[in-house]
């Protein structure tokens, strides 16, 4: 028994060792922040970033001192996330330890994102970052480094830091140096672009850069960043966008079938045409149904299904509209087709709820169908509440007629070919609290510069909220990210000039096109993303607020995936700086252990 004894003590002696030469990857970045003090006043700061993964159970820890505000934390969280997605990793067996120390004051903001991200991918690479370079931006879907505030104040203090180059987001070179005084007054409305009109205010950050003899450099993307901190070329694209045959061949079926609708309805109006006391504003209504069919049919021309889809369902609601204020019924007959309508949309709900959701393309397709649907019933609950407004009855019932017909032609879309990945109800919900997070960050952060004029957003974020309470996940994770969509909008154009916003409009189409090839290359095709894209580009002349909010929504929703269960793990080596002192202990426990046999076979022959 003392034998025994003694192997498990030498046994439990090594392994007590083990735990210090545990194999961990870390690095460090410097971060340029915003210390704020106790008197409201506020200046630019570096902080220090480190980072150790560690082998656990997929967790983000952030250590702060001083404290940090929530934002930070979650901007970990989603820094973690871009990182494992950029390099196609399965993280859920590992721990991120992230440890941040500035010199005073709190670490504000959500703008430590892209440096994270960045610091992220080099230690999950093992690779080191260049030390002299700092950066500053938020990190969005796409890998997109989104705009920040308070860059001079960020880059004087890189300067005292020592940094000999700083990178700043892409449309942020340009400092509008009385931005600050036109929020307090609430001069800015979040509905316009925010364009600079007085040229003196403004201070082009790269000159200021040579100023203080420092580079300052645009990026867009991660891919970017990564370029000048390990002086890696960004990876080519391997292959052009290929749109996929299943997709154009149901999208063309939906187009045509939306596209039939709009003639079948314009051949009804004609019709009914001498019967009706026609007038002016008819015939507006019939000249926007021409246009708009006129541009349906040139976008079905160039194989842009989605887009002309798009055309056409515009050109039903009207004439739909226009129809029945021809008709004019009696109140029987409207309470007749409310309940006609009503009756088709349970029956049709039913039918969706009941599919199963295995596949992102399940995934994409429920959450448009179901948002159709839910629209469709949001009008026909107003539709009784205006039985003698003819007007607005029309209206509501062409809005909700037309989303329940273009809702039964999306959802030709399930059961297509896609990765299939866990999507059970447990982890759609965690997708979902993830992603209302990040939400919520990105409207504080929009807040501090647009006080009181994101109402609109708030609805979109309080409407999510309540998809989630009331276990609508998949509904949750699409409305969220819609609405992240339209924060980045509007965060993206604060403070931007008339001759940026082509520049930026063109990056967020070449980066979701990126988005989308890389997702084809993993045996997903985004059909939401890809819609979104093909919309935007079609938008991209005659109205460019609408394509820049499409090309959010086409990066927000071809990267889906990021929130479920992937394939690849991290390999670990053992810490070579750790070695030593393990083996050391090995070498301890086998001479004792040889020892103890000696002395005990001693013992056993006197």
């Amino acid at each position: 028994m003392g034998g025994k004894k003694q192997y498990t003590l030498t046994f439990l002696f090594i392994l007590v060792l083990l735990p210090s030469v545990a194999a961990i990857k870390e690095g460090d970045i410097t971060l340029l922040a915003v210390s704020q003090y106790p008197d409201g006043t506020e200046a630019g700061d570096v902080a220090n970033l480190h980072l150790e993964v560690r082998q656990g159970q997929g967790r983000v820890f952030l250590d702060t001192f001083p404290l940090t505000k929530v934002g930070t934390q979650i901007s970990m969280r989603f820094a973690q996330q871009i990182a494992c997605k950029y390099l196609d990793m399965n993280c859920n067996k590992y721990d991120f330890i992230y440890t941040m120390k500035a010199n005073s004051g709190i670490v504000a903001g959500p703008s430590a994102g892209a440096a994270a991200t960045v610091l992220t991918i080099a230690v999950l690479e093992g690779k080191e970052l260049n030390k002299h370079i700092a950066m500053t931006g938020t990190i969005n879907s796409g890998n997109f480094i989104g705009p920040v505030g308070s860059i001079k104040e960020k880059m004087d203090a890189a300067k005292q830091a020592g940094m000999t180059t700083v990178l700043i987001p892409m449309g942020d070179r340009y400092f509008d140096q009385g931005a600050k005084e036109a929020n307090q007054t609430g001069l800015r409305d979040a509905a316009v672009v925010s364009i600079v009109e007085n040229k003196e205010r403004l201070l082009d950050l790269v000159q200021y850069g040579k100023q203080l003899q420092m580079d300052v450099l645009e990026v867009a993307d991660v891919e970017q960043a990564l370029w000048y901190f390990l002086g890696e070329k960004p990876k080519k694209v391997k292959k052009e966008l290929e749109i996929d045959p299943s997709y154009s061949e149901v999208m063309q079926k939906l187009t045509k079938k939306l596209c039939d609708r709009t003639q079948k309805l314009v051949s009804d109006i004609a019709e009914q045409r001498e019967d009706t006391n026609w007038d002016d504003a008819m015939q507006n209504s019939e000249q926007d149904i021409v246009r708009l069919l006129k541009s349906s049919e040139r976008l079905y021309g160039e194989e842009h299904y989605y887009s002309a889809a798009s055309f056409c369902f515009r050109a039903n609601v009207a004439a739909a509209t226009l129809l029945y204020k021809m008709q004019r019924p009696s109140p029987e007959q409207a309470i007749e087709k409310i309940n006609t309508v009503q009756s088709s949309l349970i029956e049709i709900e039913k039918k969706i709820d009941a599919k199963k959701i295995e596949t992102i393309n399940d995934l994409q397709t429920f959450m448009i169908v179901k948002e159709r649907l839910e629209e469709a019933d949001g009008y026909m609950n107003l539709t009784w509440e205006n039985l003698n407004n003819t007007d607005a009855l029309a209206t509501l019932l062409a809005y909700a007629g037309e989303r329940l017909y273009s809702a039964v032609s999306w959802s030709e879309f399930f059961n297509g070919e896609s990765t299939k990945f866990n999507m059970d109800n447990e982890q759609l919900s965690e997708s979902c609290k993830q992603k209302l997070s990040e939400v919520e960050e990105r409207y504080n952060y929009a807040n501090e510069y647009l006080p009181g004029q994101l109402e609109e957003i708030r609805k979109s974020l309080e409407t999510a909220f309540q998809d989630y309470q009331q276990g609508n996940m998949a509904l949750c994770l699409y409305r969220a990210s819609k609405t992240v969509a339209e924060v980045n909008v509007i965060l993206n154009l604060i403070g931007v000039r008339d001759d940026q916003v082509d520049a930026i409009l063109q990056q967020k189409l070449r980066i979701a096109k990126k988005t989308i090839i890389d997702q084809q290359e993993h045996g997903i095709f985004p059909i939401l993303g890809y819609s979104y894209y093909e919309y935007s580009s079609s938008l991209l002349e005659e109205d460019k607020g609408s394509s820049l909010l499409f090309a959010e929504y086409s990066l927000e929703l071809s990267n889906l995936d990021i929130y479920f269960e992937k394939k690849k793990l991290l390999s670990f080596s053992l810490d070579t700086e750790k070695v030593w002192p393990f083996l050391l202990g090995l070498g301890i426990g086998i001479l004792v252990t040889c020892y103890l046999l000696k002395s005990k076979k001693q013992t056993s022959e006197e």
